[in-house]
């Protein structure tokens, strides 16, 4: 553990004041360079129970991508339904997420009391493919769904489920 002690440099307003009798101890990162890096592996980390209860089939097929100082963990599954899900991690944030202008239809949502993101792939207005961002401390986790057979069955949309899913796995997603 490091100890620190410092002063601020002058700025504009009133002056404060502030004293304590105990020396603070804090961690120091590091690097301060860049985005968190990605270490959880949605295709190593999430249960093969978890992976069974969401019905999905076949072996995982990973990816990674990075560039740009962005880092994508990938997870890609066939479906007992007629749809496809992947998993992903990223150090994308959701702020950076809606600003990449991606999808439509954004949503705010909450899924295990975290806060996240929904939108529709593009083109407007289909709804073929959409997905889930969960806020993390690293980025995001997302959940993507997708068809090419105009269903999600057994689910009545692309919303329902991405929403499913990620209510499902969301426990196994570090914070």
């Amino acid at each position: 553990m490091l100890s620190l002690a410092g002063c601020s440099s002058t700025i504009s307003g009133s002056a404060t004041t502030s004293t304590s009798d105990s020396a603070t101890t804090t961690r120091v990162p590091t690097t301060t360079a860049g985005p968190a890096p990605i270490t959880f592996d949605p295709c190593k980390d999430i249960p093969v129970s978890v992976v069974a209860q969401l019905g999905l089939v076949g072996p995982p097929r990973p990816d990674r991508q990075s560039g740009g100082g962005t880092e994508n963990v990938f997870c890609m599954y066939d479906s007992t339904g007629a749809y496809f899900l992947t998993i992903a991690a990223s150090n994308y944030t959701l702020d950076q997420w809606r600003k990449a202008n991606n999808y439509w239809g954004y949503q705010e949502l909450e899924i295990g009391g975290r806060p996240s993101l929904f939108g529709y792939g593009k083109p407007e207005p289909d709804t073929e493919s959409c997905a889930i961002n969960i806020a993390a401390s690293t980025g995001v986790y997302g959940v993507l769904v997708g068809t090419a057979h105009h269903s999600f069955a057994p689910y009545p949309g692309c919303l329902d489920a991405a929403r499913k899913s990620a209510e499902i796995l969301v426990p196994y997603l570090p914070q």
